[in-house]
């Protein structure tokens, strides 16, 4: 029978000591994975996810590698900010954190995705901290792949 209290009394303290768990949803967000054909007519490809949720917070990250006749060209990005435009566009911007070219490290991008027949992605780099009220990039069809704006 004592066995049967101590378990009781340590599973109460447990119970009494854990910490309140708030779990933040989704807002909305955008996904994608893909490629592009870029001005010069290389390949691109691209994958994110961006988002806002329910406190408020950004979140997400974009990755890009153009395929060159040497070395690749890559970088990395964190999200700072994120606006839906419509059910079937989103705009997002973050700072630039791993480059082939160290001289991008520290700028900033901007994205446009549309979610539409076909789907649409357009990027540019920026030596400001996006504005996600005020992107305008060119954007472009991706020619093979997704992507989602829910």
């Amino acid at each position: 029978m004592k066995k049967f209290k101590c378990v009781s009394i340590v599973t109460g303290l447990a119970l009494v000591v854990m910490p309140s768990v708030v779990h933040a949803t989704i807002v909305s967000q955008a996904t994608g994975k893909g490629a592009f054909l870029d001005v010069a007519g290389n390949i691109v490809n691209l994958q994110f996810k961006a988002g806002v949720n329910n406190t408020g917070a950004f979140f997400g990250e974009v990755q890009q590698t153009t395929k060159l006749p040497g070395p690749d060209a890559f970088w990395h990005g964190t999200v700072l900010c994120y606006a839906l435009l419509s059910p079937d566009t989103a705009i997002f911007g973050g700072v630039i954190d791993s480059s082939s070219d160290p001289s991008l490290e520290g700028q900033f991008f901007e994205v446009k995705v549309v979610d539409n027949a076909p789907d649409q992605y357009g990027f540019e780099f920026t030596n400001r901290q996006p504005n996600c009220n005020n992107v305008n990039v060119r954007i472009t069809p991706i020619t093979k792949g997704s992507i989602q704006v829910h």
